[in-house]
C-alpha cells in the first residue's frame, strides 16, 4: 500500500482516506470493505492480492464524492503501486 505524508507524518492512503470517512478502527475498516482486520493488518505489510484491491477500491468509490472534496482522488495508483 502506498503512504501519504499528512502533516510531516507519513501514513497509509488507506488508512487517510478511511479515516476521512469515519472509519477508524481496523474492525470498521473491514466492516467497510468487507475483509477481515487481519487481512487489512497484512495488507499493510503488503501481502494482499487483487481482491483485496477490488474490495477497497468498490468502497471508496462510494464515497468518492466526499473523498474527492477532501483532496482525495479515488484511483487505485492513489492506493496501490500498479
Amino acid at each position: 500500500m502506498l503512504t501519504l505524508e499528512v502533516d510531516g507524518e507519513e501514513v497509509f492512503a488507506f488508512d487517510y482516506a478511511t479515516a476521512l470517512l469515519g472509519w477508524t478502527t481496523d474492525q470498521e475498516r473491514a466492516t467497510h470493505i468487507g475483509r477481515c482486520d487481519r487481512t487489512i493488518r497484512r495488507a499493510r505489510k503488503g501481502q494482499f492480492g487483487t481482491p483485496f484491491m477490488e474490495s477497497v477500491m468498490t468502497a471508496l468509490r462510494k464515497h468518492e464524492n466526499k473523498l474527492r472534496r477532501r483532496g482525495v482522488s479515488v484511483k487505485t495508483s492513489t492506493f496501490f503501486e500498479v
